[in-house]
């Protein structure tokens, strides 16, 4: 008799193992993942006060950098060409692309303010590994950005494959950044929502998402074509 409880008692501990090991197999192929990944991350390091910095340095500092390269790629096409018109390629004859254009430009511009504003709300309570990746896709975009006015004007002034390939290139990489930087911001822990608030939050994913979106589609894969010469 004895054997035969010993022998329920094992059985009956063997299906309740089985159903605890199948119960979590589920939940992290589910979703519970994911969870777990957030309350990991919810117990890092926070960033702090000093993530601001890190924060305003790379949109704004870095940003200004990238704006005067393009000041002054704009300046060097009036100096040669009489108008930097030149940089719109083929696409300045495709009025409803070009349309599109100052469209999307006006929007990525808008959505940057808001993107940066949430940024420097949720950065000190984010954890610190987080903005560093944020921070880190973003400059990457920037920097890799920095040399396309440069490749532009010596394309113009000498038109060949190599240039091309390079402007290529440089455009799929700060492409891929700003995906990476996009995917970032908006998997950032729901407790920043407590910080920023659901309007500004929901504002700084769409800013981020419109400004990756116009880098990634429209500028690395639809004007290309239209600025190479043949």
């Amino acid at each position: 008799v004895q054997e035969r409880v010993d022998g329920s008692s094992i059985f009956e501990n063997g299906v309740s193992a089985s159903l605890v090991f199948s119960s979590y197999v589920e939940m992290t192929s589910f979703g519970g993942g994911q969870e777990s990944s957030a309350l990991l991350e919810d117990h890092e390091e926070r960033a702090g006060r000093g993530a601001r910095w890190l924060v305003f340095g790379v949109y704004c500092g870095l940003g200004l950098v990238l704006v005067v390269t393009y000041v002054w790629g704009i300046v060097r096409c009036f100096e040669k060409y009489d108008t930097a018109a030149v940089l719109w390629g083929g696409i300045e004859d495709e009025k409803w692309l070009l349309h599109i254009y100052y469209s999307s430009i006006g929007l990525a511009t808008l959505g940057f303010f808001p993107a940066l504003l949430h940024m420097l709300k949720a950065a000190p309570v984010m954890p610190k590994a987080r903005v560093n990746r944020i921070c880190g896709f973003f400059a990457g975009f920037y920097v890799t950005e920095m040399f396309w006015m440069p490749m532009c004007v010596a394309y113009l002034a000498n038109p060949s494959l190599w240039i091309y390939v390079l402007i290529r290139l440089q455009l799929a990489a700060s492409g891929l950044l700003a995906i990476a930087w996009a995917s970032s911001v908006c998997a950032i822990p729901s407790r920043c929502k407590a910080e920023t608030g659901s309007c500004l939050q929901m504002a700084g994913f769409a800013g981020t998402i419109m400004f990756a979106a116009h880098c990634a589609i429209l500028d690395a894969i639809v004007w290309p074509p239209f600025f190479h010469k043949d």
